[in-house]
C-alpha cells in the first residue's frame, strides 16, 4: 500500500494526562533545549518552568498551560513548545559558575511536589519549583537546599538574558531587573542575612547570577523570578511581600500518593495454530483513563513473573498475569514524564531506562507500585535537537556495561557503574535495534538511506565503522566501511528492529539461533 507522511500526524498526546514533569527536547526562544525537564509548579499548575539538566540551569518558566506537542510522527518528531505566557526564558549556558563541575543526580516526587537534586563542585543541592500569585500577576520560585561548603557558588539566575541587565535593591532583597521592549524580567534572591548577595565579575559588571557564601552548615533559599510590563517599586515590593518565606523541606522528597491508582486488566490471546512455533498476544490497554498512548520501545522480565516495559511517549508500565492462560492481565502505570524510553532493562528488580537524555534507575520506596525516585544512572551520552536522532536498546554485557545504540554516537558502552561512556562502533544510519547474545557477540541494524544501501546485520568490533556519512578508509579498511554479515533485501526487511538469541532449550532446533526482528515487517527472520 501507498504510505504518506499525512498518515502519521496524529495529535492524539496533546490529549494524555502526561503528569507532572515531562523530560523532552524544548524550543525556547534562547534555543533548544536539549536535556529538558519541564515541571508544573503551584497549587493549580498553573506555571511550568523548564530546566537544563546537563547543566542543571533553569532556561525559562511560563504561565497559563504546559506545552505544545507537534503531531507530527504522532508527536515523536517535533520539538515541544512552550504553552503559554512566558516569565522569562534563557539562553544555554551553566546553571553556576562558569565552569563548575555538575552532575544532575535525580529527581523525587512527593505529594504536589518535585525535587531536583544535583551536585555543583560535590557540593549537594536539591531544588523545589513553586508557583504563587501575586498583585503582578503569577510568580515563580526556586526553593534551593545547599549542603555545607567550604567555598562560594555562583548561581546564574538571569545571565545571559537579553536586554538591559542592572542590579537593584528591592525590599533589601539583591534583585536583578532585565529591560526588555514589551516585558521586564525580575530575579530576587531572598535568604537569611549573610548568605547570598548580587554577584559582580573582576570587572564590577552585573552578572545577572547570586552568589552564595561558603557556609558551614546546610542553608536555603528562595529565587523569586516574576514579570511586569510597568516596573513600578510598588510592583516590587507586592511581588516580594507575596512570597512567603521558608525553609527547603526535605518532606517535599517523600513518597506521596499513588498518582495512577487505575489498574486496568486486559485479556491476553492465545494462538489456537496447532505447530512448533506460534503467537500469543499480550492485549494492550490503548482505551485507558489516561489517554496514555502505547508504542511500546522495550521490556523486560521482574523475578516473579510479571513485565516492565517503556513506552516511547515517556511511560513505564507494569503487567501481571503474564502466564500460561492470559486470562486476566493486570496494567498499572508505574512511571511518566521519561524522554522517549526506547530501552529498558531489569536488574536485580530495579527498572533502568534507556532515554534520549540518560538511563534512570527507577525507584518505589514505598512499595505502592509506583516509582517516586528517578535516579539519574548516566547521563554521559550526547542528546542531539534532531527529532529523528532516537537513542534504543538498551542491553548489559556479561561484566554489567550496558549497552545501546544512539542516532549519531553509534554502538555505545556505559561502564557499569555509569561513571564512563565509550562509543564502540560508528556509521549507523538511524539505527533502531541491536542485540547482545552469547559470548558478549553485540549486533546492530541500520536503516537503508544515505551511504546503506540495504538494512544489514552487523557484528560490532571495536572501531568498528559501518558507512553511513561516507567511507573511512584504512589498511584494515579499504573500502571504507565493515561489511555485515548480512545485507538485508528491502522486500524481506524494509526497517531493521534488533536481534534476540534463542537461549532456552525449549526452542528446540532455534536453540541457540539468533533472531532479526523486522519493524517494517514485523515478524522474525532466522539468521543461518
Amino acid at each position: 500500500f501507498d504510505w504518506f507522511e499525512s498518515d502519521s500526524v496524529d495529535g492524539r498526546w496533546q490529549e494524555t494526562d502526561v503528569g507532572d514533569w515531562l523530560a523532552c527536547l524544548v524550543g525556547l526562544p534562547g534555543g533548544t533545549v536539549r536535556k529538558g525537564m519541564t515541571v508544573r509548579a503551584g497549587d493549580d499548575r498553573q506555571a511550568t518552568v523548564c530546566y537544563d539538566t546537563e547543566f542543571c540551569k533553569l532556561r525559562g518558566a511560563w504561565t497559563g498551560g504546559f506545552l505544545k506537542f507537534n503531531p507530527a510522527r504522532y508527536g515523536l518528531i517535533g520539538t515541544p513548545q512552550p504553552d503559554g505566557e512566558p516569565v522569562f526564558f534563557l539562553p544555554e549556558g551553566p546553571g553556576w559558575g562558569n565552569d563548575a563541575q555538575i552532575q544532575y543526580r535525580g529527581l523525587y516526587a512527593g505529594d504536589g511536589r518535585v525535587v531536583l537534586e544535583y551536585e555543583v563542585d560535590g557540593v549537594l543541592i536539591r531544588e523545589s519549583p513553586w508557583a504563587e500569585g501575586s498583585e503582578a500577576g503569577d510568580i515563580v520560585i526556586r526553593t534551593i537546599q545547599i549542603a555545607p561548603a567550604d567555598h562560594s557558588l555562583v548561581l546564574n539566575a538571569l545571565a545571559g538574558a537579553e536586554g538591559e541587565l542592572t542590579t537593584i535593591a528591592a525590599d533589601g532583597h539583591p534583585t536583578f531587573h532585565v529591560k526588555r521592549e514589551a516585558t521586564d524580567w525580575f530575579a530576587a534572591a531572598v535568604a537569611d542575612p549573610g548568605v547570598v548577595q548580587a554577584h559582580e565579575s573582576e570587572d564590577s559588571d552585573v552578572t545577572g547570577a547570586f552568589e552564595i557564601a561558603g557556609h558551614t552548615e546546610t542553608v536555603s533559599i528562595h529565587l523569586v523570578y516574576w514579570s511586569v510590563a510597568d516596573d513600578t517599586d510598588q510592583t516590587l515590593e507586592e511581588v516580594l511581600n507575596a512570597v512567603e518565606w521558608a525553609q527547603f523541606d526535605e518532606g517535599w522528597m517523600q513518597p506521596g500518593n499513588p498518582r495512577w491508582t487505575d489498574d486496568i486488566t486486559t485479556q491476553g490471546l492465545r494462538s489456537e495454530a496447532d505447530a512448533a512455533y506460534v503467537v500469543d498476544t499480550i492485549t494492550i490497554p490503548f482505551d485507558n483513563p489516561y489517554r496514555a498512548l502505547f508504542f511500546v520501545g522495550g521490556h523486560d522480565f521482574f523475578s516473579d513473573g510479571r513485565v516492565a516495559l517503556c513506552t516511547a511517549h515517556g511511560d513505564v508500565w507494569t503487567v501481571s498475569g503474564v502466564d500460561n492462560d492470559l486470562e486476566e492481565l493486570t496494567w498499572r502505570r508505574y512511571a511518566t514524564g521519561l524522554f522517549q524510553p526506547l530501552g529498558l532493562k531489569i536488574i536485580d528488580d530495579a527498572v533502568y531506562v534507556l532515554g534520549r537524555d540518560q538511563i534512570t534507575v527507577l525507584h518505589d520506596r514505598n512499595d505502592d507500585g509506583e516509582a517516586d525516585h528517578y535516579e539519574c544512572f548516566s547521563n554521559l551520552h550526547f542528546t542531539s535537537a534532531g527529532g529523528h536522532d532516537y537513542v534504543a536498546c538498551l542491553e548489559t554485557d556479561s561484566e554489567g556495561n550496558f549497552w545501546f545504540v544512539h542516532a549519531t554516537q553509534g554502538v555505545v558502552k556505559v561502564a557499569a557503574d555509569g561513571q564512563s561512556l565509550e562509543s564502540v562502533a560508528t556509521g549507523l544510519r538511524n539505527p533502531n535495534g541491536m542485540g547482545l547474545g552469547p559470548g558478549d557477540v553485540v549486533t546492530a541494524a541500520p536503516q537503508e538511506g544515505e551511504w546503506t544501501p540495504a538494512s544489514g546485520i552487523f557484528v560490532v568490533q571495536p572501531g568498528a565503522h559501518f558507512g553511513f556519512r561516507g567511507p573511512q578508509v584504512t589498511d584494515d579498511r579499504p573500502l571504507g566501511y565493515d561489511e555485515p554479515i548480512a545485507w538485508i533485501p528491502r522486500r524481506e526487511d524494509n526497517s531493521s528492529g534488533g536481534q534476540v538469541w534463542a537461549t532456552n532449550p525449549e526452542w528446540g532446533p532455534l536453540a541457540g539461533k539468533m533472531l532479526h526482528l523486522s519493524y517494517g515487517q514485523c515478524r522474525p527472520l532466522l539468521v543461518l
